[in-house]
């Protein structure tokens, strides 16, 4: 069996895979329907992580049989279009909610202590700019998040236990109870 992985993926995975199949070569623009339809023809599995995977593209893998989307959601794959072909399409549901909460929270602190205008300064030779920058704690801060999924929930229980900050929510799509695991105030 034949494998093509569009975009690179941690090299455990490839080692995995190179024990199971065999892989042959990406495209050269991931995102230009010729390349996709050339590095798609002669393959039974394709893995994918941003690439947009339209009909045309999906009909041109004429030994498909299967589409492996790296990451949490496959809303860029045409699940239609591999459907009516009898092709299914998986995913990995979970695995990047650590990884994403704690890239939020790196950003949050990243954003409230001023990390990369101080950095660019004082690469400058600015040294002075600790004078100037002023910051802000996270601590008892108050956080509103949009979307109390899987990793908003985790944002929260990281900010809650790590900030001790409080949590305001929307989420039209979730019971209170969820939002309350956190103590979060669900709004709107």
């Amino acid at each position: 069996k034949r494998v093509v992985v569009f975009q690179p993926i941690h090299p455990a995975g490839i080692e995995v895979l190179e024990r199971e199949v065999e892989l042959a070569p990406p495209p050269d623009d991931p995102f230009s329907l010729e390349s996709v339809i050339e590095a798609v023809a002669d393959v039974e599995g394709l893995i994918v992580r941003v690439t947009p995977l339209t009909a045309a593209m999906i009909q041109a893998g004429k030994k498909l049989q299967v589409i492996g989307r790296h990451g949490a959601g496959f809303d860029n794959v045409d699940i239609a279009a591999a459907t009516s072909l009898g092709i299914p399409v998986v995913y990995a549901p979970g695995q990047n909610i650590q990884s994403v909460a704690e890239h939020v929270i790196g950003m949050m602190i990243g954003l409230a202590k001023k990390i990369v205008k101080g950095d660019r300064a004082q690469r400058e030779g600015n040294y002075d700019i600790r004078y100037n920058l002023p910051a802000t704690e996270l601590y008892r801060k108050v956080l509103g998040i949009v979307g109390l999924g899987k990793i908003g929930l985790r944002v929260a229980e990281i900010a809650t236990r790590g900030f001790d900050m409080s949590i305001v929510t929307y989420d039209p799509y979730i019971p209170q109870e969820r939002a309350a695991r956190v103590g979060a105030d669900l709004v709107g």
